[in-house]
Parts: C-alpha cells; sequence; structure tokens
C-alpha cells in the first residue's frame, strides 16, 4: 500500500490555513494555531464472511444474486480509492466455503484469492471455516494469495504461527500496524481435524502484538482486522468488543463470524464495525490522523457499511473469473435424480416462520436416512440406533421433478462429515431437550410459535430412529414428552444404551464439548476417512445409488409440536395478516433470528372483522355446523374437506366411534379429510378440529 495526502483537501487546508495564519497574526491568535499540523485521513475498507462470492451467483439455487460479491465490491472498492488513495483493503476470513467454493480447493490457486489479488487486499484474516478441511488444506491455502495472512492465536504442530500476528503497511509517513486474530472456538467445531494445533487467546495475543510493536516503536495507528463477532459466543474473550476493552490502542476493528451488519459501534475510543455476509456490505472506517512524522496521532475515528445491492460488478474481473463461473454452473445443473409427489418442505403456512422449523418433513427424513444408511455397518444389529440433524438453512427445500447437484449444497451448506457414539437414553433425553429450547414457551394467547432469539435454527436438531412430541407448554428442561423407539416401540429408559449418529460440529461443539463433557461418551467411527465422508456427498450418493435416482416426498412422521391451544381463527386471521404485510414477525435486525416473538390474540384484536371462518363441508357441498349428525356406517369411509387458510390437527372425540386421516394435503387452503366409524351402532361422536367442534358422526346400522 502507498499512503499519499489528498491532494486537493490538502491544498485547501494550505489556502485555508495560511489565510487563518495572517488574520490569527492581526488579531493575537495564539501561536499554537498556527503551528498546527494538517490532518491525513486513511480509508479502511473491510469485508468478512464471504463464503465463495467470487462473483454474483448463488451456484445452490443457480441464480444470479446482484446483492453482493467480489466483483460487485471491486467496483465500490476502486471507486472508493479514487475518492482517497490513502487506503487499506482487509478482509476477516470464511472465505474459502460454501456456494461451491470446495470445488476448486485442489485447484493451484483459488478463485476467491484470484479475484481478491486483482482487487489489491493487503490482509486476510483466517476464519473457522477456512480449518473445515483439515491441517493438510489449511496449510495449502495460506501460501495461494498474494496478500498478507494473518491469524496471530492458531499454531501449528511445530509451534510456530499459521499467519502473522501482524503486519505494517507504511505510506507517506503514516505507519498502519494490521492486527488479525480467529475465534478461539475453532478446535471445539473442528478440533478431531486439527490434531497438534494450539489455538490460543485472540485478547491476549492482540494485547501481546501492541506491546511488541510499541516497543519496537514500529507503528504510529493499530487497527484490527478479527473472525470474531461483537457478542462473545462461548466463553468471556471471543468477541471483539473484548478485544477493544483490552486494548484500547486499536483505532478501529474490522470484526466477522457473527454475519451482522453492524456500521459503527464504539467500545471507548475503538470505533468497530462488521459488513454483514457475503459481500452484501463493504465497512468503510475512516480514520483521521494529525501530527508530525514519528508522531502521528488518531484525532477522530468513524465507520459505515455500504450496500452493494445493484452495484454493477467489475467487467474486467468477471471475464477474468468466468472459467470459473462456468465450472461451477456445470457441476451445479447436473441432474442426478428425480423427486415426485410434491416439495420436501410444504409450503410455507406463514411467511417468516418455514414449515420445516415447525413440523417435521420429508427433507429431514431425506437427510436423516442418510446419515443412517451410511453409518448403520457401525452400530450392532440388534441396537437402538438413533440420528441427528438441522436444517442448516431455513428456507431449504428441493422442489419436486428434476434433483440437481446444487440442490445438495442448498440443503446442506456445510462440509460436514460424521460421527457415531454410544451413549445412554439420559444422555439421549438430555440431548434433544436442548435441542428443544429452540421453541420459547408458549403462553395463553399465543397465535404463532416463535423461536428463542439466541438460538440459530441450525443448532436445532430433529431425529430419526424415535418417537417424541415437543410441548412447548412447557418450561425449557422438560418438554420432550412420549419418547419412543421406532423399532420396538418402547420408551427410551435412561440406562439404555443407544448409539447416535451426528455430525461433526455437532458433536464436537455441543455434546462432546459440552453436554456429554467428562461423561465418557465413547465415538465408535467417524465417516471423516470413509470413501464418502460428507454428509453432503452421502445425500448426493444416495439419490443416485441406493434411492436409483428416485426418491419420493412420502415419509412417516416422527415428532411433533404440542402444547400449543391456538384459537384456529384468529391464527387464520394472525397468519393472514402476517403475510399481507400489516403485522410483522420480530426481528433482532441480523437476520439470523427472527421471529423471536409470538403474534397474539390482542395484536389481532383491531382486525377481527377480517376474521376467516373454519367450515367443513361434505362431498355433496352440505356445510357442516357443530349441530350436524352425519350417519356412518360402521367402517364406511366419509370424506369431508375443510375449507380454511391454514392447514388444521383433527381430534377425534371418542376414537372407538371414529378415525380420521388425510386425503388430500393442503392446497388453497383445503384439505379433505376422511372419518371411518369403527364404533357400535347408535354410537356418536364429535369431530373437532384444532379444538374447534365441526360436526357429529352417528354410527348407523
Amino acid at each position: 500500500m502507498k499512503l499519499k495526502n489528498i491532494g486537493k483537501r490538502s491544498a485547501a487546508w494550505v489556502l485555508s490555513a495560511a489565510l487563518a495564519l495572517s488574520i490569527g497574526i492581526v488579531t493575537g491568535m495564539p501561536k499554537a494555531y498556527a503551528a498546527e499540523e494538517p490532518t491525513k485521513t486513511i480509508q479502511i475498507l473491510g469485508t468478512s464472511d464471504l463464503h465463495g462470492r467470487f462473483d454474483s451467483y448463488d451456484y445452490a439455487s443457480n441464480t444470479p444474486n446482484t446483492n453482493g460479491g467480489l466483483t460487485q465490491l471491486s467496483t465500490k472498492i476502486q471507486e472508493l480509492r479514487k475518492e482517497n488513495p490513502n487506503t487499506l483493503v482487509v478482509d476477516a476470513g470464511d472465505t474459502v466455503q460454501d456456494n461451491m467454493a470446495d470445488l476448486f480447493l485442489q485447484d493451484q490457486k483459488h478463485p476467491m484469492f484470484v479475484a481478491m489479488d486483482a482487487i489489491g487486499y493487503d490482509t486476510w484474516t483466517l476464519g473457522n471455516h477456512e480449518f473445515n478441511y483439515g491441517s493438510d488444506m489449511i496449510e495449502k491455502l495460506v501460501k495461494e494469495p498474494n496478500m498478507e495472512v494473518l491469524c496471530g492465536n492458531v499454531y501449528k504442530k511445530d509451534g510456530t504461527r499459521l499467519g502473522k500476528p501482524y503486519t505494517i503497511k507504511t505510506g507517506d509517513g503514516v505507519r498502519v500496524a494490521i492486527i488479525g486474530m480467529t475465534t478461539p472456538n475453532i478446535l471445539r467445531w473442528d478440533g478431531p481435524k486439527l490434531e497438534g494445533y494450539k489455538v490460543t487467546s485472540p485478547v491476549e495475543e492482540t494485547r501481546k502484538a501492541i506491546d511488541e510493536i510499541k516497543e519496537q516503536k514500529a507503528a504510529d495507528v493499530f487497527i484490527g482486522v478479527m473472525h470474531m463477532g461483537l457478542d462473545n459466543e462461548y466463553g468471556t474473550d471471543d468477541s471483539t468488543t473484548a478485544v477493544a476493552k483490552a486494548c484500547p490502542e486499536l483505532a478501529a476493528i474490522v470484526s466477522g463470524h457473527a454475519h451482522e451488519n453492524v456500521p459503527e459501534q464504539k467500545v471507548g475510543s475503538t470505533v468497530l464495525t462488521e459488513p454483514g455476509k457475503y459481500g452484501e456490505y463493504l465497512s468503510d472506517i475512516q480514520l483521521k490522523i494529525s501530527g508530525t512524522e514519528g508522531n502521528y496521532q488518531v484525532t477522530d475515528a468513524s465507520s459505515t457499511t455500504i450496500s452493494m445491492k445493484d452495484v454493477p460488478a467489475d467487467e474486467q474481473l468477471d471475464q477474468t473469473l468466468k472459467p470459473y463461473h462456468d465450472r461451477a454452473v456445470a457441476y451445479g445443473d447436473q441432474v442426478i435424480g428425480k423427486l415426485t409427489g410434491g416439495d420436501l418442505v410444504p409450503e410455507t403456512e406463514i411467511q417468516g416462520i418455514t414449515q420445516a422449523q415447525v413440523q417435521d418433513t420429508a427433507l429431514m427424513h431425506l437427510i436423516l436416512d442418510t446419515q443412517m444408511y451410511y453409518t448403520k455397518q457401525y452400530v450392532p444389529e440388534d441396537a437402538h440406533f438413533v440420528s441427528s440433524a438441522a436444517m442448516l438453512d431455513a428456507s431449504a427445500n428441493i422442489k419436486a421433478g428434476d434433483i440437481k447437484r446444487s440442490d445438495m449444497v442448498k440443503i446442506y451448506k456445510y462440509d460436514n462429515t460424521l460421527y457415531t457414539m454410544k451413549i445412554t437414553g439420559k444422555q439421549l433425553k438430555k440431548y434433544m431437550e436442548w435441542s428443544a429450547s429452540y421453541f420459547n414457551q408458549y403462553k395463553d394467547g399465543d397465535l404463532t410459535v416463535s423461536f428463542n432469539p439466541t438460538m440459530p435454527s441450525y443448532l436445532y436438531d430433529t431425529f430419526a430412529g424415535v418417537r417424541y412430541t415437543i410441548n412447548i407448554s412447557k418450561p425449557v428442561g422438560s418438554r420432550i414428552e412420549n419418547l419412543t423407539y421406532m423399532d420396538d416401540g418402547q420408551p427410551v429408559k435412561d440406562d439404555d444404551t443407544v448409539y447416535l449418529t451426528s455430525n461433526d460440529y455437532r458433536t464436537s461443539s455441543k455434546l462432546l464439548g459440552d453436554l456429554f463433557k467428562d461423561e465418557n461418551v465413547e465415538v465408535i467411527h467417524k465417516t471423516a476417512d470413509d470413501q464418502i465422508g460428507a454428509v453432503r456427498d452421502m445425500i448426493a450418493d444416495y439419490i443416485i445409488n441406493v434411492k436409483k435416482g428416485t426418491i419420493s416426498n412420502a415419509f412417516t412422521p416422527n415428532w411433533s409440536l404440542t402444547g400449543m391451544k391456538f384459537d384456529p381463527e384468529k391464527r387464520a386471521l394472525a397468519a393472514n395478516l402476517v403475510n399481507n404485510g400489516t403485522l410483522k414477525l420480530s426481528d433482532d435486525g441480523n437476520g439470523k433470528n427472527y421471529n423471536a416473538k409470538s403474534i397474539t390474540e390482542k395484536d389481532v384484536e383491531p382486525y377481527l372483522d377480517q376474521m376467516p371462518k373454519l367450515e367443513c363441508k361434505g362431498t355433496n357441498g352440505t356445510v357442516y355446523t357443530p349441530d350436524t349428525v352425519v350417519p356412518v356406517k360402521k367402517g364406511q369411509l366419509l370424506q369431508f374437506t375443510v375449507d380454511f387458510p391454514l392447514s388444521v390437527d383433527y381430534v377425534v372425540g371418542n376414537g372407538n366411534t371414529a378415525q380420521t386421516s388425510v386425503v388430500t394435503p393442503r392446497k388453497d387452503g383445503k384439505v379433505t379429510y376422511a372419518v371411518t366409524a369403527t364404533g357400535a351402532v347408535n354410537d356418536c361422536t364429535g369431530i373437532y378440529l384444532d379444538g374447534k367442534k365441526m360436526f357429529m358422526v352417528k354410527v348407523a346400522a
């Protein structure tokens, strides 16, 4: 980097200073004012969590996305450089994972680095997802870019640092120290892949780096580029706020990891900013520098974030990257199978609450069944076997029709492998209760399910191999009910032996690292070294070779939410009001923890005149009322249609008299149900939908 004074601004300052000096002499103004030195402005442009977005394209959906990416960032960075040549460009990590980025890992140079080098990045701080691929790959990656690689708190097997703790860029007399650290939780998530590695406190290492630089008098200005969010994640020293408090010498910190858009936040005099994710924003830090060579000081610091939405792509860089783009598109376009029967996730009833978050789906069963298929050989034949998995992207789905390779990235975005463990029934319950804390506790008057704002959706696991209900009216820790094994229908007992398959991230961080810590859990197999080790690749192989290219959306549900006592009509009104924009789900502002508070009956009170009516109709069009008695011969099937904007759950008043079942799935607010009379002649029972009585069934002769 070559830092230069801004010519026009400096010239203007000289002119005004000369004028002021002449006025000062006339008016007797103090000499100190006349001796003031000109101010330099240093601009720091920061990115983070680019996750494979080397251009403006989403390879999972195989569609353009002009909300960000390096080709758009290049245009804006060039523009800002022209306005102020005194510019540094830095990145805070999570660069070569997601969006088909793994397709290029074996290339001599990854397209992300091709783009970043073309743009002229000064530094790159390693993110936690750089470590997903193990020690050999990370040591290859750090050698690829031309920019300085920073990571002062990760030590290799030989005791040397993986990246530099800092680098110093000098220009126009101003020496800027850039200090780079990553989250200390790497070993929590990828420990087995990093045998022999040591990760230290980023707070302590930053403090050490600043002291070393100060002792050598090697820099005038200190900034941090850290792959950590502003808030602590697991401990007390894994946030940039903690770094800023311990290191007030830092004028500014570019944060990452949390995927939050933070234009500016101050800790003391230190400015903190975070540019969101996927290149959607660019952090722009402005540092005002005064003084003389060897004695420069930051007199003011500010920051903002700039949206990349619809910023035109750098055409030259776009052409340079086109061969990589074409490879990714061709790979993603490969048809690997066909989905019949409908989408893997049903239509969303309330916008912002995807069905996979509140009900069992074929999508999760595809993932869970795949996991069990590829690990069952390591489990005793007669053992209780359970699989767990999360919706890594709450909006993920596969539509009916052709299944493409890109769909694998869509439904399983991370490069996880699997662990199979030997645990107890008690430990399984403990794990399931933790997962169920994803839901906020239901309260009377709630009309929607809401989610724990401290628990992102990728932490909510569902389970195969067992049946269970989640009673969200109960407090956290006592929600899992009716827990039985799928294989024999027996209740899960505390002292049972259970074999559990889960991904490496969940196992390393939450299970072995927290819930089961020091509980002597035996890991019996890891798929990392198998011929097919990654879950994403397993799913593709399962579709191609196990299911012979065809899968269905049919599945046997094994869990449900209970404890809610929604008024069905008011709930439907709430859904309509959210879907048309009249009411909004709560949002903590970062897009990760939306829907943190339920829509309530009080919220819909002003709109009761718009409330839809729950109606049942017979096949002849007759509207059934609570007083309607419909005679049904024993064993005869009676069909009726529910005309309602939401799917409804049914409750049979007397299970000995009638049984109900869904005949057709919901579409356009209508579901066809069937009643089969099973009782004695003249037995009569009410048919209830979501707790509301709809009509009576009488067993006829």
